[in-house]
């Protein structure tokens, strides 16, 4: 069960910074769009403000996740709940944030699980 939960942990750091890594992807996006004036100033602003917002909020999730350890828990459904605590514990992050790494842990159970 350790090595499930250790499992779990590990591949979940690698998918925070897969995300870290889809948010500069869209913030280049949103600069190059601006330069070729698709987009207005002031909606690069806005997206980018919001993006690196979501971007720093991830990084902070990551490192506060980064902390846990397979041998505080005694099975894998501990492991999540403590991951969810640290997720809804983050007061005023933005609402996609949550929902968006909910949906990568729940693809994460999955693989974990069937890999037995």
């Amino acid at each position: 069960m350790k090595e499930k939960i250790r499992k779990f942990l590990a591949i979940l750091a690698v998918e925070f910074d897969d995300m870290q890594d889809g948010i500069n992807m869209l913030l280049d996006l949103a600069e190059e769009r601006f330069k070729r004036h698709e987009i207005t100033g002031y909606v690069w602003t806005e997206n980018s403000a919001l993006l690196k917002r979501e971007k720093s909020v991830i990084r902070m999730m990551a490192e506060r996740v980064g902390k846990l350890e397979a041998g505080m828990f005694t099975n894998l459904d501990e492991a999540v709940e403590g991951v969810r605590k640290i997720i809804r514990g983050m007061p005023g992050i933005p609402e996609a944030v949550p929902a968006f790494v909910e949906r990568r842990i729940e693809k994460l159970l999955k693989y974990v699980n069937d890999d037995s």
